[in-house]
């Protein structure tokens, strides 16, 4: 019988120490010192149980070290500190848990580098629910015009060239898969349409838009709506 390997993922925090009070800190710098000397990773600063202050740092060490004489030296009274594999997403990191937490001590704006922001999208998508939604309400089906059919077709052929091929979309709980062929056409469960919408109609049995129904994985990995690449 043979024996299975099985692949243990890295974790990203690979040790911790939360909740140690200033007072631990100075009396007992060194052993801190200790271990979290040459590592990378966020700390945290709290006021009351409150928190404070996020940051991070390539030399936590030093980093906190500052901290016990700098501007903030009287604003926190316990602190939290976590050492992470490799420092390629702390900036990320950092900036996430600003956002989240908010706390009064960091007065710079957390920003994402290459992060979507996707308010726009989610209030275009909610427009098109509600007209899709009145349409079934009111027994109006939603047909696509002869210039919006005749850009579908010219646009599968551009995304073709462009290096898609294969798209998925979801309806209820069922994923559906479909490939874009050389000839400018989609192929869903053995038959072939000539617009997103067609193929993602004969899936869900109702009208809808297939730019938006049909998503294709990024360079990134992450799955965007084939409308995307309009703006691109």
């Amino acid at each position: 019988m043979q024996s299975k390997t099985v692949k243990r993922r890295r974790s990203l925090v690979v040790a911790h120490l939360e909740g140690i009070s200033r007072d631990a800190l100075e009396r007992y710098q060194d052993i801190v010192s200790d271990y979290v000397k040459g590592n990378e990773g966020i700390y945290a600063l709290f006021r009351k149980s409150r928190l404070y202050y996020v940051g991070l740092a390539s030399n936590l060490r030093t980093r906190i070290k500052q901290h016990l004489k700098d501007k903030h030296s009287e604003s926190w009274d316990r602190f939290s500190v976590y050492l992470t594999r490799g420092e390629s997403h702390l900036k990320e990191m950092e900036s996430l848990l600003i956002r989240v937490s908010r706390p009064p001590g960091n007065k710079q704006r957390a920003e994402f580098v290459r992060s979507e922001d996707m308010k726009r999208r989610f209030r275009q998508d909610v427009k098109r629910y509600q007209n899709q939604e009145l349409n079934n309400l009111m027994g109006a089906e939603a047909k696509a015009s002869p210039k919006k059919q005749k850009l579908a077709g010219h646009s599968l052929v551009s995304i073709y060239t462009a290096g898609v091929r294969s798209l998925r979309g979801k309806y209820k709980t069922q994923v559906f898969r479909a490939r874009i062929t050389k000839a400018g056409t989609i192929v869903v469960n053995g038959r072939t349409f000539k617009s997103f919408s067609g193929a993602a109609n004969s899936v869900t049995g109702g009208s809808v838009d297939g730019w938006h129904f049909w998503k294709y994985r990024t360079s990134d990995g992450l799955w965007a709506r084939i409308a995307e690449l309009r703006h691109k």
